[in-house]
């Protein structure tokens, strides 16, 4: 299987968030979208980074659900 096939199931739509959206807004926005990671984009077109799931788990589990 190559990449492109997981691609063309998907979609090539991009999901993105500006850097200072709460992670609360950014959790939901996952669930509502039923996908595992956002492009945060100050502008919408440039990359700043990349946030997962996994990224929200980790810090939630050494800084605990207070941070949120």
């Amino acid at each position: 299987m190559q990449v492109k096939s997981i691609l063309k199931a998907k979609g090539t739509r991009v999901i993105t968030v500006a850097p200072h959206t709460t992670i609360d807004a950014l959790a939901h926005r996952l669930r509502l979208e039923n996908i595992g990671a956002v492009v945060v984009s100050s502008d919408g077109v440039t990359v700043d980074g990349i946030i997962s799931e996994r990224d929200i788990v980790r810090n939630a589990d050494t800084k605990g659900l207070g941070m949120f």
